[in-house]
């Protein structure tokens, strides 16, 4: 294995990564699940604010990492999956990777998100959330479970209402922003 070095410190397996990056207990608590029948995975609970940071399925000595992902009890929005699309290649311990997880950590870490929640009839329909209020860069949309199936049978109407919604015509829009676990 290549060396990977987080901090100035070379680094051997995702563990030590969380370890040393959540450091800060004024700002971080480290919950771990290692129960034999569940893969095992490491929440990062903020002290600040109410975001969750989830490491997912840590096996093959730490060495490779199911997913990572990040949300807030504030809000139906969420960072969506960082390396489950392949663990095999996204989720491996090395540099490029390590790297990429850490740089999508400075959202909900320094810089916070923000997101759009949309409702229809009083139900849950999707959010969106982007990494700024310029809404130039979104993270992902998420689409609740109440309209999943309808919405790929009636895929057109559905089109016409995501248009409705996004100027607000139709149903409820409810703007939120997450603010960062660390402010400076």
């Amino acid at each position: 294995m290549t060396k990977v070095v987080f901090k100035e410190i070379e680094i051997n397996n995702w563990i030590e990564y969380i370890e040393l990056k959540f450091a800060d207990k004024n700002y971080f608590e480290i919950e771990k699940n290692t129960k034999e029948e569940q893969e095992e995975f490491i929440k990062i609970n903020s002290k600040t604010n109410k975001t969750k940071i989830w490491f997912n399925g840590l096996h093959g000595e730490n060495l490779i990492l199911y997913d990572c992902q990040y949300s807030s009890e504030e809000t139906q929005s969420w960072s969506g999956e960082s390396c489950a699309a392949d663990p095999e290649k996204y989720g491996v311990f090395n540099q490029e990777n390590l790297n990429k997880i850490n740089d999508i950590l400075e959202i909900p870490i320094y810089k916070g998100w923000y997101s759009e929640e949309y409702y229809l009839f009083g139900d849950f329909y999707k959010a969106i959330s982007y990494k700024d209020k310029t809404k130039k860069e979104k993270i992902l949309t998420y689409y609740g479970s109440n309209y999943g199936c309808i919405s790929i049978i009636l895929f057109p109407i559905f089109i016409l209402i995501n248009l409705l919604t996004r100027f607000g015509l139709f149903g409820n829009k409810i703007v939120k922003n997450i603010k960062p676990i660390i402010e400076i």
